[in-house]
């Protein structure tokens, strides 16, 4: 009776500082920001590799800090650097400042990918109802995208007035997402053996790409991450080269949000329809089909396009995060939750300044039809790996 309190408070608990920490009013206005201090798109897109190298170098470090010390402190840590990256942002007004900024940003983000996830599912593990991490990290990821949202058409009118007032208000409600935090009961957790630091980094790395499952999810998130965060980056100027006003354009990027939310709450009737190959490839596939609707029929369709992305990536993140908590280990999961992570953050911290130059020689429409051929190279994997399984099956 009282784990089954405890994980129920520690959910509520959860759930309230996501709500404060997910209240950030820049996502209509990031680039148009960027843009407006006089970057250009490689200029924009080395700030954006700068980010990703940092938490790329910090995210299993700080994953092994985590399984150390705790989650909750790291948690804490996270948060601290979040509201001081909010406020250095919106005062920076030169490229060394927006980089500065951007690193202050990557130590904090480094330090909650994969922390929250495992703290939300040693919780339930707990509790044994780790049954219900997917459903609950859909209705956390939901959460996220609903506030997102609202918060995006807020950012859009406050854009009117000044483009770093964003950034400034976005830093108020994080701090105040350090309350529940406080509350928040550590669960207990397997720390497996009294192991040096960085061995225990290897052995999770290690562990991590020598596990099938896990090596096909790290291809997973290296080509959707990089993807997605590319198409994300480049609907701002698109739409505002469309003739949308920046007020409305907080309203375009809520719509997404609220997609991805309904996608996350969708999340857990899927799996039970699709199996696992299956499911990461029809979810690549269908991306990659849009990415090319974007490159021939821009338009008003544009925003279409993008809103059934952002659904299809909410249906996917809850069943590949469920995924990578089970393949883990109670004593590593933090760690080897960073090391997918990492993925994600090499591909684009390799190829976003490409991509950036790319953009200033040619156009943001042309990239995206990179981006299908991306993701159309990673579904032609998946379709080689699952016939080289059937025909391994039939010759046994």
């Amino acid at each position: 009776m009282k784990n089954y309190k405890k994980w129920k408070r520690n959910i509520r608990l959860y759930y309230m500082y996501r709500v404060f920490c997910t209240m950030n009013f820049i996502m209509p206005i990031f680039m148009l920001f960027l843009i407006d201090k006089g970057l250009s798109s490689f200029e924009i897109f080395i700030t954006q590799a700068i980010y990703t190298a940092t938490e790329l170098i910090l995210t299993i470090p700080s994953g092994a800090f985590a399984d150390k010390v705790g989650r909750k402190r790291t948690l804490i840590l996270s948060t601290v650097l979040y509201a001081i990256g909010f406020v250095s942002y919106g005062y920076s007004s030169t490229f060394t400042q927006i980089l500065l900024a951007e690193i202050v940003f990557a130590v904090s983000s480094a330090a909650f990918h994969g922390t929250g996830e495992a703290f939300l599912y040693d919780t339930l593990a707990e509790a044994k109802q780790e049954k219900r991490y997917k459903k609950t990290l859909g209705t956390a990821y939901a959460i996220q995208s609903f506030v997102m949202g609202a918060c995006s058409v807020a950012g859009g009118l406050m854009a009117k007035y000044s483009l770093g007032l964003p950034f400034l208000i976005s830093a108020l409600p994080v701090a105040l997402s350090m309350i529940p935090l406080f509350f928040l009961d550590e669960p207990k957790r397997d720390k497996g053996k009294d192991t040096a630091y960085w061995c225990m980094i290897k052995d999770a790395a290690v562990f991590t790409v020598s596990h099938r499952k896990l090596r096909n999810l790290l291809y997973f998130s290296a080509a959707t991450t990089l993807t997605g965060f590319m198409a994300f980056m480049l609907y701002q100027p698109m739409l505002t080269d469309m003739g949308m006003p920046v007020e409305y354009l907080g309203v375009a990027i809520m719509t997404l949000s609220v997609a991805h939310g309904i996608g996350n709450k969708l999340a857990h009737r899927f799996e039970k329809r699709l199996g696992h190959l299956d499911m990461l490839a029809i979810s690549a596939g269908f991306r990659a089909l849009l990415y090319l609707l974007v490159f021939f029929a821009r338009g008003p369709y544009l925003l279409v396009w993008a809103i059934l992305v952002d659904l299809t990536a909410g249906i996917t993140s809850p069943i590949v995060s469920e995924w990578m908590n089970r393949y883990s280990k109670s004593e590593n999961r933090a760690t080897v939750l960073s090391v997918m992570s990492m993925s994600g953050m090499l591909s684009f911290t390799m190829f976003s300044p490409l991509f950036g130059l790319f953009i200033d020689v040619y156009s943001e429409q042309l990239c995206y039809l990179l981006l299908a051929l991306i993701l159309g190279m990673y579904v032609l994997r998946q379709l080689a790996v699952a016939v080289l399984a059937r025909r391994a099956v039939a010759t046994a």
